[in-house]
């Protein structure tokens, strides 16, 4: 596909034609020269690479993060309730959700950021490197140690949030909530120059496509037992068990 979608790219160029806006291909043909070489790979290599990277890496972290959150409204239908009702109130029925209005819907907001609260991302940091001699947590860390946080740990501390384990979107409801803060407690997406680039669109992917799942199905377990919650390994800590849920719709059949 992104072989084929280069080709596209590169007979347009060949034939001096430009599209109204530009891509990231566009952005990497223009960049690249057709002669550069970087690790012995040629530009149309390292374009697709590129291209792949970009598509892939936040592919898995996105559809594991929106099986959590599904899964832990399943198990606290208060939650759940709560989250259709203000759809209801702010979008209605008539329609499906659009991006724009998921600045309205505060309550779903703290639903995903509980969500990457109890389940981030990635549960570890990338590996930073101390820049000097220093005290941390009451041990000795000498300069060029490599360090990894626990995020996953971190945000499930109790000193600093009350019932960690449980699932409380409420708690970022508040007038100044702990992701709002400067002080590290909630960092789902790293911190500082190298936090997670793809973090805003992962987030415009999972609002949305959660939005409209509460929206538009009734969502149901397929027993009267809370689902499993089991952690699994991986970059990104998926579920160990997929979530099986039987949906039904509940918008008008045209919208479908």
């Amino acid at each position: 596909m992104i072989t084929k979608w280069l080709q596209e790219h590169l007979k347009k160029r060949s034939r001096n034609e430009k599209d109204q806006e530009k891509t990231i291909m566009d952005l990497l043909l223009d960049i690249l020269p057709e002669d550069v070489v970087i690790g012995g790979h040629v530009r149309d290599i390292i374009v697709k690479a590129t291209i792949l990277v970009l598509t892939l890496t936040g592919s898995d972290s996105t559809s594991i993060t929106l099986t959590w959150a599904v899964s832990l409204l399943l198990n606290n239908p208060t939650a759940l309730k709560a989250a259709k009702e203000e759809i209801e109130n702010k979008v209605g029925k008539e329609r499906w959700i659009e991006e724009s209005d998921i600045q309205d819907l505060k309550y779903l907001q703290a639903i995903v950021k509980e969500t990457h609260r109890l389940y981030p991302p990635a549960p570890l940091t990338g590996i930073r490197e101390a820049s000097e001699d220093c005290l941390l947590g009451g041990y000795r860390v000498e300069k060029g140690t490599r360090l990894l946080v626990n995020i996953w740990k971190l945000h499930r501390d109790p000193k600093i949030w009350p019932d960690p384990k449980a699932f409380k979107p409420e708690r970022f409801l508040e007038e100044k909530s702990r992701c709002e803060k400067s002080d590290f407690e909630y960092i789902p997406f790293g911190t500082g120059r190298r936090s997670c680039p793809g973090m805003n669109l992962g987030l415009r992917i999972v609002h949305l496509v959660l939005a409209r799942l509460i929206q538009g199905f009734e969502l149901r377990k397929l027993s009267d037992g809370p689902l499993d919650m089991a952690e699994g390994p991986g970059l990104a800590m998926p579920k160990i068990n997929p979530v099986e849920v039987m949906v039904k719709p509940r918008l008008k059949p045209e919208l479908y």
